[in-house]
This record gives structure tokens, C-alpha cells and sequence, in this order.
């Protein structure tokens, strides 16, 4: 049996945007397992390249879904500008390392705490 259904064009952008909404979740939820080390690679075996490629995926995911969202398209910008950024600077799962840098932050030592997460991170070569 074949059914065609004819969605108008907010329909469509709606449902984009709500999956895309749903692949965002997924993939943060992704990102946290990955960094407790309870989840294998998805785009790389080594855990920080695979990290920075998840971001990459939820970066773009959000721009997507801001493409497609006419409703309250600021607030989730916004919205998922902020966990992004979040997830970048603050890391869950390495309170040590955020606590350290919160203390040289606010002792002078850094001009922010990516910046001091920065100095703390492996170089890469």
C-alpha cells in the first residue's frame, strides 16, 4: 500500500527542525559518554579528536536546525550556543581541571578559563 501525503513548506521546516533538535540531544549525550570513556569512538579512536568532531556535528546540527526553526529561532540559538559553549569551556567530567583554572582565572594567572584550559591541554604536534 503507498500513501503520498503533501506537507506544506512549515511543515517540513517543523519537522527538520525537530529532528535535527533530536540529533543535538544525541550527540551531547554522545559527547558526555565519550569523555567518561563509557562510549567508543564514532568518528575517531582517539578520544579528543573524536570529541572535537562530535562539537563540530552539534555545531553544525544547530546551525541547521536555526535554518529550519522560524519559531523562537533566537531562543534556541541562543539556547544551544550556550551548551555548546559550555561543553567547550567548562567540560563536565574534569572538575579538577575547572576548578583549578576558576581559582587562576580569578588570581590573575589567566585572562579566561579557555585560555587556561588551553595552557593545560597536551600540545599537539
Amino acid at each position: 500500500m503507498k500513501h503520498n501525503v503533501l506537507l506544506e513548506g512549515d511543515a517540513v521546516d517543523r519537522v527538520v527542525a525537530q529532528e535535527m533538535d533530536y540529533e543535538i540531544d544525541k550527540l551531547i549525550r554522545v559527547l558526555k559518554w565519550r569523555r567518561k570513556g563509557s562510549q567508543g569512538g564514532i568518528f575517531h579512536h582517539d578520544t579528543e579528536k573524536d570529541c572535537a568532531e562530535i562539537k563540530r556535528h552539534i555545531s553544525a546540527f544547530t546551525t541547521v536546525k536555526a535554518y529550519f526553526s522560524e519559531e523562537l529561532l533566537y531562543m534556541d540559538a541562543v539556547v544551544s550556543i550556550g551548551i555548546i559553549l559550555f561543553l567547550l569551556v567548562f567540560e563536565p567530567g574534569n572538575k579538577e581541571l575547572n576548578e583549578a583554572c576558576k581559582q587562576e582565572v580569578a588570581d590573575g594567572k589567566h585572562e579566561s578559563m579557555i585560555q587556561c584550559r588551553e595552557w593545560y591541554r597536551p600540545k599537539k604536534r
